[in-house]
């Protein structure tokens, strides 16, 4: 992630915080990739009250899919 998603701040000017990410993926590690990152958007939207996001929000994320069996 890039400090733009760390950095959103909500209409109290409290920033949404490596604290909520973590959260975020405790609670939502499970969802597949797609999800994942739909649900960490809205959540990041929500938070900030839906007010003009002006910071980059790139996002890379991994889908492991565990290990692969040799042939």
């Amino acid at each position: 992630f890039t400090d733009g998603v760390i950095e959103v701040r909500n209409e109290q000017k409290e920033f949404y915080g490596i604290h909520r990410l973590v959260a975020f993926l405790d609670r939502n590690g499970f969802l597949g990739a797609e999800d994942f990152l739909e649900d960490l958007v809205q959540e990041v939207e929500d938070f900030s009250g839906h007010g003009d996001i002006n910071d980059d929000r790139a996002l890379l994320l991994l889908d492991y899919q565990g290990p692969q069996e040799e042939a």
